[in-house]
């Protein structure tokens, strides 16, 4: 198959390039940015943040993810150098909420790609790895495998079983539409087959941005001459306002991950650079190197490295036994998921939406206003790889303006690596080529700003909606407790939590708190859905507490 001329897939005479081990999946609140591609979803975030699998070089001496413990730096890679000063953080503390391990330190520390963690020098799927399920060096038996970051006898449903793991061979980059079917670096799988991420091409066998590649300037094999510079597709004598100058390419350094805050300063891979800094995305946690959403994560429920025990999930950030996932939800992996609307587990635990897709109503699909073209998302209104529909190219000299290939770009737009965008509103081009709005931005009137009903919170700033965001609930900084939930921009007791003497406690399974505040279960009694057992025999009949027991309110 071709996308913008090229060839782009699993190329059956040229082998894949080795890597780290990366079948990925976004389980277990483990974020997978590659499910948002377009640059209008995620708050407005640019592809180019879901391409990074870089290794730190021997001795890089930049901070890594979480740099002086901020969670800002990032790492220089090996021959690259910064015109802009180094990006903040110097690389020797933990990174907050976690330690170095696995994130982009200096010396020889791993940059894993997306949703891995270091183990042991190499980068693994904690969700699918038998030598590591859950947990580094935590080991399958012989007879198990690995689903979901838990050890069992079997593969769960609609996930196949390749050797020990349990994968998804829709979206699985080790295993792409079948066992060992390995992607070359800077693919994704989609849909099963191996494509390059939206807004990149395929041009010597790499996924190439040609919006800033000298090698390949707005062309496969375009190189600029020298004393030039690539800058939006074009061969120029310098780049344009508002970018910098990386590697013979004209980039953001405030938003551009591979160069974020100077040249060749590189945030982990599910880190975002906003206003130079590398951050994790509102509502997450750097967790390992990895951003995490603690409030779901059964490895980092609540807080990083607190991982829930077998039969339990984390919900609210609060590790609860199995069988109390809210209505509607049931447990993928340790965690209370939707399969209408999870794009990690859409219709089925672990089925995963890659390639800009979102799931809806249980299906993956693209978002609207985007068309699905070999396995990708893509705006067919203005990608000059498929100007108008599937695979429709324009020629060198011509534009994708509204669907059609023009020689010049209609009024109140500008040409940006051919296409004709509206620099007032464009996300990815706003008040110029290649200036980015993202961290939930939007471009209005050609500047970046926060939407309506969205302020500006945390160091770098990012666009929240405190109504519903539990680490700012009704205020910048305003984290709810573990177990609640943001409603209204007040901190209520979530899912099957009560209020009980000011903390929110599941009466299903409280043992102080069983079926009512107050209520406490015997010495060697348990609380299973709000009944007080020993063995299979409640100690609760129909009409209350236990024998002996009041059960006064701590309301």
């Amino acid at each position: 198959m071709t996308l913008g001329g090229a060839r782009v897939g699993c190329s059956p005479t040229a082998a894949p390039q080795r890597k780290p081990p990366v079948a990925r999946l976004q389980l277990g609140g483990i974020l997978l940015l590659a499910v948002c591609l377009l640059p209008n979803q995620c708050g407005g975030r640019s592809a180019a943040l879901d391409r990074q699998f870089l290794e730190a070089a021997a001795g890089g001496d930049g901070a890594g993810a979480g740099g002086d413990g901020s969670g800002m730096g990032g790492t220089p890679t090996a021959g690259t150098s910064s015109s802009s000063g180094a990006a903040s953080g110097s690389g020797n503390a933990a990174a907050a909420g976690g330690s170095t391990t696995g994130g982009a330190g200096g010396g020889d520390a791993l940059l894993c790609p997306i949703g891995l963690v270091e183990c042991d020098s190499e980068c693994v799927n904690l969700l699918t790895d038998a030598a590591n399920c859950g947990a580094c060096d935590s080991r399958c038996s012989r007879h198990d495998v690995c689903s979901l970051g838990i050890c069992a006898g079997s593969c769960t449903d609609d996930l196949a079983r390749c050797g020990l793991s349990c994968v998804d061979l829709s979206s699985d980059l080790e295993h792409c539409g079948a066992c060992d079917a390995d992607c070359a670096d800077g693919q994704i799988c989609s849909d099963s087959v191996c494509v390059c991420p939206a807004g990149l091409v395929e041009c010597a066998d790499a996924c190439v941005d040609l919006s800033k590649d000298p090698d390949h300037c707005g062309a496969c094999g375009n190189t600029c001459d020298a004393g030039t510079v690539c800058n939006a597709g074009n061969c120029a004598t310098s780049c344009s306002e508002g970018l910098e100058l990386c590697a013979g390419g004209c980039v953001d350094i405030q938003t551009d991950s591979a160069n974020c805050g100077g040249c060749g300063y590189v945030c982990s891979a599910s880190q975002i650079c906003t206003a130079g800094k590398c951050a994790c995305e509102a509502q997450l946690d750097l967790c390992v190197g990895q951003c995490v959403d603690t409030q779901v994560s059964f490895q980092n429920c609540g807080a990083c490295d607190n991982e829930c025990r077998d039969g339990q999930v984390c919900l609210t950030g609060e590790c609860v036994d199995s069988g109390n996932c809210p209505t509607g939800q049931i447990e993928c992996g340790g965690t209370c998921v939707d399969l209408a609307s999870d794009s990690a587990n859409c219709g089925a635990c672990g089925q995963t939406c890659t390639g800009g897709q979102e799931c809806a109503e249980g299906v993956c699909v693209c978002p609207i206003g985007s068309t699905l073209c070999t396995g990708v998302c893509v705006d067919t209104r203005t990608d000059p790889n498929h100007c108008g529909g599937c695979a429709v190219t324009c020629s060198a000299d011509e534009a994708c303006a509204a669907g059609v290939c023009e020689s010049t770009c209609p009024t109140g737009t500008i040409e940006c690596s051919g296409a004709c965008v509206d620099p007032q509103t464009d996300p990815d081009n706003c008040g110029g080529c290649g200036i980015v709005c993202n961290a939930g931005r939007r471009c209005e009137g050609g500047a970046c700003v926060c939407p309506e009903g969205t302020l500006a919170c945390g160091d770098p700033p990012q666009c929240v909606n405190v109504t519903n965001n539990p680490n700012h609930c009704g205020a910048c900084d305003a984290a709810c407790d573990a177990g609640q939930s943001c409603d209204a921009s007040v901190c209520t007791c979530s899912g099957n939590s009560e209020l009980c003497a000011g903390e929110c406690v599941n009466l299903n399974t409280d043992p102080t708190n069983c079926g009512s505040c107050g209520t406490t279960c015997a010495t060697g009694e348990r609380c299973t859905q709000g009944l007080c057992t020993s063995g299979n025999t409640p100690s609760i009949d129909a009409g209350g507490p236990p024998d002996g027991r009041a059960g006064a309110s701590g309301q």
